[in-house]
């Protein structure tokens, strides 16, 4: 009998930036806050970013040694680097959607309102 494994949807992400002999670390997070009686759920997509002289290796070796099962990605977008507080920020963009995607959620268009289960619309 072949067994199949659901893989959670990863909550943390790493990206990494090499720009003018730094790399750059966006470190993203989503927090998920606690949904309403219309079934709604709210998400938030943010983190922190910084800087270092070190090796794309010196750094991922870093990260690891702090969380074995990080998701590090090399990016390739430079918008994503410079604007990681824009929610219109491409790798952020992107990590949201799949996250989503991984809990069969929809984004609403309206901001306000957060999120519904594919299964309500």
């Amino acid at each position: 009998m072949i067994q199949i494994i659901q893989i959670p949807p990863r909550k943390e992400i790493y990206s990494l930036f090499e720009e003018g002999g730094e790399v750059l670390v966006n470190h993203l997070v989503i927090k998920e806050f606690p949904g309403n009686a219309s079934g709604e759920i709210k998400f938030s997509c943010g983190g922190e970013k910084r800087k270092y002289f070190l090796s794309y290796g010196a750094i991922e070796e870093m990260i690891l040694s702090k969380d074995p099962d990080a998701f590090i990605v090399k990016e390739p977008f430079l918008c994503c680097s410079r604007n990681i507080l824009n929610s219109s920020t491409c790798i952020q963009d992107l990590f949201l959607k799949s996250y989503l995607k991984k809990r069969n959620l929809k984004k609403i268009e309206d901001p306000l309102k957060g999120f519904f289960p594919l299964s309500q619309n």
